[in-house]
Parts: structure tokens; C-alpha cells; sequence
């Protein structure tokens, strides 16, 4: 397991680069290795929500994790990793979806490597919730949802 990027089981804080994520974390203490959007409203079950995203690369041992952050209200609510490897790298379409299940399985390694024996899908604890998804484009990602997000967590 890398030491440059992690996640502590207990408190689902996640060790960057050096730099330690948490629910308390601001964009200003991000850094500048940090990509940083402007405001923009989001909708959230039917509410306008400004937000702002943040995101970041991070290579070690073979594999590039990047890192996205979303900020509602200016407080950090999610994180998503994506995973990858020069294996799982798509030069084509068909490279693309050939690698979906071999990227999804990496993925639940690694979560699994994090946070123990959890189901890949959804995996609740006291601090948040993490699990592996795809969007709509068919992007596979790690999402972790903290305490600060009530949407997620079922309390709004």
C-alpha cells in the first residue's frame, strides 16, 4: 500500500501527497497542486447548491490516483478517486470497454487494501460512507462521502 496515498479506516481521512483530507479541510489549505473551479450551482434533489470542485494527480507504485473534491457551501462533502495503470490505459473505445471490468476490480482491491473486507458498492461507517462506482460516461471511481454530506447520507 502506498504511503503517499491512503485512508484511514477510522476516520475516513484520506493522506494525499502529504497533505491529510478531512472534513474539515478548506479549499484554501488545499495547495497548489490543487486545480480549483470557480462557483457554480449545482443541483441537488432540486435545490440550487453553490459549489466548487478540487482536483489533483498523485503517482505511486505504478498506479496515478486522481483525486476530486466537492465542495458545497465551502464545505468538503465528497471525494472521488480514480485509479489507473499504463495495463488499463484505453488508446481506443473498444480498449475503453474491454478494460471496464479489470478497472472496476482494481478499485475494489484498493478500497478493500484501505478499508478492509466491504462490500465494493456501498460500505457504511461511523464517519461516512465509500464505495465503488460508475457514472454515466462509464468512469469507474472510489467515492468516500463524509458526515458533512447530507444528501448522501440519507440526513437531510
Amino acid at each position: 500500500m502506498p504511503t503517499e496515498i491512503s485512508i484511514n479506516p477510522a476516520s475516513g481521512h484520506i493522506l494525499f501527497g502529504g497533505l491529510e483530507i478531512t472534513p474539515l479541510t478548506t479549499i484554501a489549505s488545499l495547495g497548489s497542486s490543487f486545480a480549483i473551479s470557480e462557483e457554480r450551482l449545482v443541483s441537488v434533489y432540486g435545490q440550487n447548491v453553490p459549489c466548487r470542485f478540487a482536483h489533483a494527480t498523485l503517482q505511486a507504485e505504478g498506479t496515478t490516483f486522481e483525486l476530486g473534491l466537492r465542495f458545497e457551501r465551502n464545505i468538503l462533502v465528497s471525494a472521488s478517486l480514480a485509479l489507473s495503470t499504463p495495463a488499463l490505459r484505453a488508446q481506443t473505445e473498444a480498449d475503453f470497454y474491454q478494460a471496464l471490468e479489470p478497472t472496476r476490480r482494481l478499485h475494489e482491491r484498493w478500497l478493500k487494501q484501505q478499508l478492509g473486507d466491504i462490500s465494493s458498492s456501498y460500505a457504511k461507517f461511523p464517519w461516512g460512507v465509500a464505495g465503488v462506482a460508475q457514472d454515466k460516461s462509464d468512469n469507474i471511481y472510489i467515492y468516500l462521502h463524509n458526515r458533512n454530506n447530507s444528501w448522501a447520507l440519507g440526513h437531510r
